[in-house]
Formats: structure tokens, sequence, C-alpha cells
């Protein structure tokens, strides 16, 4: 079980200068997705979680949505998305992306949900900045983050700058 994989570089892709974005069958962006390939990262993921810990799955807009979408029904857990387009929901919260070449870049997240334990999920982690924002953003509202999830892990840049973090990254795929 391997995903199609294609890495590329992109000069001016994030705040260091150049960044690299994956595109995998996992989320459908390049490639159509895998589902059963899908299915089957899903099933891993799930066997190394503790889903009494977790109460709500958000997933990040754009390519974590499919992931999150799978992981939530397997999971028998609600899914909120974090959206990119402003929705002026009621309690909205803000989560800027201050690493991304594009300072104008959100999550908007409507934060309806109390008290909820909840599992960040998107389709791939680099450096980790993405998830830490998310995370910082929803603690500050207080919030519990108890997990990460990302499909495939590109490096370890991203696992090392959340380690001190109180959520548990899960990964499947390493390149």
């Amino acid at each position: 079980m391997i995903p199609q994989i294609q890495i590329e570089k992109i000069k001016g892709y994030n705040s260091s200068g150049i960044g690299m974005k994956i595109n995998s069958d996992i989320e459908g962006a390049l490639f159509p997705v895998n589902y059963k390939l899908l299915d089957e990262a899903s099933d891993i993921l799930v066997s190394k979680m503790n889903s009494d810990q977790i109460d709500l799955i958000i997933g990040l807009a754009g390519r974590g949505i499919i992931p999150a979408f799978i992981l939530a029904q397997k999971l028998k857990k609600p899914l909120q998305i974090a959206y990119k387009n402003r929705l002026s929901l009621p309690n909205e919260i803000i989560v800027t992306e201050e690493h991304s070449r594009n300072k104008n870049l959100y999550f908007y997240i409507n934060s309806m949900f109390e008290n909820k334990r909840i599992c960040i999920v998107d389709d791939e982690i680099t450096s980790g900045n993405t998830f830490l924002n998310v995370y910082k953003e929803l603690n500050s509202k207080g919030f519990v983050v108890n997990c990460f999830v990302a499909y495939i892990e590109n490096g370890r840049n991203g696992r090392i700058l959340l380690e001190n973090r109180d959520a548990k990254l899960y990964t499947v795929f390493q390149v």
C-alpha cells in the first residue's frame, strides 16, 4: 500500500522562501482519489487512535476535507470543516496562516461546539505550522486539541515542531 505522490518545490511557497507542495491520491487534487488506499490508511490510523478521547474531527479545507470525512465516518464522530472562505458564521474562529506566502490565507471555524476534544485532520504535514496555528487559536479559545492526523508526513520537521504539545500526531506514510 503506497500512495502515488508528487513532491513539487515551490519558490516563495512559504515565509522561508522555498516550500514543498505534495500531491497524492489521498486528497484528489492532482490524481484521482484512491479510495481503497484511503480506506486502508484510515483503518491504520483508527487502530492507533483512542477514539474515546475525541469528540469532534475538524478537517482543514482544501485537501484535508476528504481524509477528514473518511476518518470521521470510521470513528463515528461529527465532522466540522475549517473553511478558507469566510462564511460569517456566529462564534467564528479565525486562524491565520502566518507562515504562508499568501498573507491573506485564513481558516474559518464555526465554534458552535462546547467542551469538545478535537482532532485536526489534513492530508499531509511538512513544517507543522498549519497544525500549530490551528492548535494555538483553538487553545486560546478554551478548546482542547487532542490529536493531529496527517496521512502523509514529509520529513520530520512538523513532528518536531508539534512534539511538545498536549496533542499527538498520527501519520501513515513518510516521504
